[in-house]
Order: C-alpha cells, then structure tokens, then sequence
C-alpha cells in the first residue's frame, strides 16, 4: 500500500460506515499524485505481448481531486491484462497532466485528448474506438472499482454462451469522503437465474454505468453511446442492446463504488432525467422501427414489452391447466391450451417458461390421496415437458 493511500473497499464494508482516519484526510492534489506515482511502491508494469483483454474507458472533464482514485483502483486490480483509456474532454485543470503521470509509470494508462468539449458519450465514443480490448468496462472519473471486478465479471462472461453480451455486478453508493450507504445498487429484476433480458429489465435501466462489462463487438454493434446524450446515455445503450436479444449475466458479487454528489446529474437536473425516462419507456412500449439495425442481434424483440409480459402469463397458465388435464390422460387438452398462446419465439418464452420449476410446482399441489403413483406423475411430467417443448419449438 502506498503512503497516504485510502484502503480498498471491499465487501466486508458492505452496509458499514467507512472506518475514519484523519491521515488520509489529506488534499488531492497534481503533488500528492506526483509523489504517489515516485514513490517506490509502485509495481512498474510492461504490457503484455498479445495485448490487453479489457478495455477500462474513463471520460473525465475536470476530475480532480476524484480522478486519482479512480485510476488506483484500476491499477490494483487481481486481473492484468488491462488497459485504461482516459479521454480528456477539455479538462481546465491537471487531469491531463496526473493521467500522464500514471501512464509514465504504467503502460496500460493511455490519455486520449479530445481537440473540443464533446460530452460524456462523446468521450466514451472516442474511447471505443481506440479500444483494443476484446471486452469494455465503462468508469467515471469520480468512482472506482473493487480489487476483484474485472476477474468476476471476466469469470462470469467467459462461461456463457453467445447470447450473453456481459456480465455485470451490484454498485456500492457512498458520498465524497467514500462513506458507504448501507444498501447496494442492486440490478433491476434480475431473472431467477441471475440474468436480465429486455422482459425481466421492465423498460429500467438495469444497472449502473460502470457496473457491466460489455463485449465491445456488441457495444461497437450497437452503435455506441448517443451523441449529445448528457443523461441517461447509459440507460439508452443498455436498451438498445437488449432489446436486440442480447443478455447479462450477474457475477453476484459487489464490484464497484459509486459516488452521489451534490453537483450530480441526477442532483442538478432532475426534471431533464424525468424526461429522458419518460422517452425510454416509451419507446420499449412502442414496436421496433427497425432503427437503429444492429448487427449480428441474436434477435429482435419486434413487439412491445406489454406484448411479452402478458404472453409470457398466459403461458405460466396454460402450463397449470394442462397438467390438471395429463394428470388425467388427456395430453390433447395441453396443446389445446398452448394453442392460445400468441405466436412467439422459442428465443426468449424457453428462457422465461421454466418447464421443470413450473411441473414440479404443479407436481408439489397435486393431492396425495388421488392415489396417482411416483411413477405416473413422472411420466405426466415428462409427457407435459414433452408437449410444452414442441410447442415452444413451433414458434407458438
């Protein structure tokens, strides 16, 4: 640990107010930087020869005293190959000149200077187009990352399938002086199984900026952030890629600080960030206009959200009525059920109609003095998952 340093937060701290100490109480300034980056506990390091596998894009204008901070929590991450992508967006101030300290001492620092004020999804754009990375993790200047994110949500990512686009984690909240909150940012509905699509999401933005780390095939595929976007950029990104039929899985663990200040976005401009809501869950009731096309999208959900939600019930339904009907041997009248089900996609209903919980709920209410046998509500079970699967793959 260097001197003056402030300890890493880790999940221990979850729920605990910060412990104090008035030695780290100090001013952040370019000389305290400068002084941190001389001194002899910092670990040179020399990139890699196959390059880095994250990319950590931070736009900053005007960071200090903040910026430091963030950038030592991506310096002492568990995972290496990393680069860290700063994009000066017309800083009046040393934040140009602390990034180019990091970077001297550290070659997976890189500053990137922007020739005019272009915004925070300007910023992040530039980013992702200098990135090299395979995949993309996006901090503000003024928060940080726990020692721990880049591995878990790197672990997470690795062993989905296609159809995930990344993994994310819960945010901790905390003031200026890093005191934390005593509940986590927590992803919006989460599915049961620890994933969240455009269905379970509800139109929410599903989690924090810099909580997600995205494959950057997927956000390049996207089309980035919105230019002139200076609220809820992110939300908007996050849609967009859902609503393309993409998925991320949660890591379950905490893996980032986020700081609320007075001068906030959500702070200052409340009724702007009402507005921004107000469009986007708008437009996630609205069909898809097929703009803007994304390539390589697994699959688009063309309809409104309300249009999945409710064929979504229905199914959960017709599941329960025609196990009351095999119980009997009538397999004909599940199909007959199905049948009023509005035409879908196996994509999506096979996520969200989980066949085995909802048989084993109906097997649990199924009374025992009907004398069915252990053997026969196995293969009613089995019959039902049968005709459910058919159906599902028929495209409804």
């Amino acid at each position: 640990m260097w001197p003056g340093a402030p300890q890493p937060l880790h999940a221990e701290f979850i729920g605990q107010p910060y412990p104090s100490n008035p030695s780290r109480d100090r001013r952040r300034s370019l000389r305290n930087v400068v002084c941190f980056a001389a001194n002899r506990g910092w670990e040179r390091f020399r990139p890699r020869s196959d390059g880095p596998l994250i990319s950590v894009i931070v736009p900053v204008h005007n960071g200090l005293p903040l910026l430091p901070d963030a950038l030592r929590s991506v310096h002492r991450q568990t995972y290496k190959r990393w680069e860290c992508i700063v994009v000066d967006d017309g800083s009046r101030d040393d934040s140009a000149a602390v990034v180019a300290r990091f970077a001297s001492r550290d070659g997976r620092f890189r500053l990137v200077r922007l020739a005019s004020r272009q915004g925070v999804s300007g910023a992040r754009n530039r980013g992702i187009e200098v990135a090299r990375g395979q995949y993309v993790v996006f901090l503000d200047a003024d928060d940080e990352l726990f020692a721990h994110a880049l591995r878990a949500r790197l672990d997470t990512l690795t062993r989905a399938d296609e159809t995930v686009a990344g993994a994310f984690c819960s945010i901790v909240p905390a003031g200026i002086r890093r005191e934390t909150s005593r509940r986590c940012i927590a992803p919006w509905r989460p599915a049961p199984g620890g994933w969240i699509d455009f269905i379970s999401a509800d139109g929410e933005c599903p989690f924090p900026i810099h909580a997600a780390l995205t494959r950057l095939e997927v956000v390049r595929a996207a089309g980035g952030f919105e230019v002139g976007q200076h609220y809820a950029e992110d939300w908007h990104l996050w849609a967009r890629i859902l609503r393309a039929g993409w998925r991320f899985l949660s890591t379950g663990t905490y893996g980032a600080l986020y700081r609320r200040r007075s001068h906030s976005a959500v702070q200052q401009e409340p009724v702007e960030l009402v507005r921004q809501a107000a469009r986007l869950l708008k437009w996630a009731d609205q069909p898809w206009s097929g703009e803007p096309t994304i390539d390589g999208a697994p699959y688009v959900f063309a309809h409104p959200l309300a249009y999945y939600r409710r064929t979504l019930q229905l199914a959960r339904r017709a599941v329960h009525a025609g196990w009351e009907a095999i119980l009997i041997d009538r397999p004909e009248a599940l199909s007959a059920a199905l049948e009023y089900l509005p035409p879908t996609d196996a994509y999506w209903l096979s996520w969200h109609l989980d066949i085995d919980t909802l048989l084993e709920q109906a097997l649990r209410r199924t009374p025992k003095d009907l004398g069915f046998t252990h053997a026969h509500l196995n293969r009613v079970k089995g019959r039902s998952r049968e005709v459910l699967l058919a159906r599902i793959s028929n495209g409804g």
